[in-house]
């Protein structure tokens, strides 16, 4: 019977697999780490988007209401479920629960963030029947650690009053 020799060129060291194995490991690392950083990035840039579509609606719904802009002024929208007012008896009360509803209410798969705020701020205009309307969104992003600072959303506008009168 004839044994074959065994030639030292087949197959892998050991240090030739363990090397293999740390840069494996190194590049599933660093996939791993900007997978987490894209999630990231998603979260923040959909927190923006869900913050810019509330505040454009709260403004369409002024422009629908704009005989009565200053019911909206002063409004502020809290993190909770609990609509602003309990029994509304005006458009803009309706429109500001219907708000609240989408800004802060931290059970609406719909709402910017947990923590977010919404502000108007209703103020003359420099024209005659126009009014300055200032839309504020707050809110923080709470998935990073420590926590980045806060986020804004801040849109300004120029409502005309129905038919001139304000």
């Amino acid at each position: 019977m004839q044994s074959k020799k065994i030639s030292k060129k087949n197959g892998f060291t050991l240090i030739e697999v363990m090397l293999a194995m740390v840069l494996i490991s190194i590049a599933v690392l660093a996939i791993g780490s900007g997978e987490v950083t894209l999630l990231t990035l998603n979260k923040r840039t959909s927190e923006g988007m869900k913050a810019r579509a509330a505040s454009e609606y709260m403004i369409e719904l002024m422009r629908r209401n704009n005989g009565n802009l200053q019911a909206y002024n002063g409004l502020v929208t809290q993190a909770t479920s609990t609509p602003l007012f309990a029994n509304p008896v005006s458009i803009a009360q309706f429109d500001a629960n219907d708000w609240q509803r989408q800004v802060g209410n931290p059970t609406s798969l719909g709402s910017v963030a947990r923590d977010a705020v919404g502000t108007i701020t209703v103020t003359p205009g420099a024209l005659p029947g126009m009014n300055n309307v200032q839309v504020i969104i707050n809110w923080q992003f709470d998935i990073q650690n420590p926590p980045v600072p806060g986020r804004t959303v801040t849109f300004n506008t120029l409502i005309a009053c129905n038919r001139g009168i304000c």
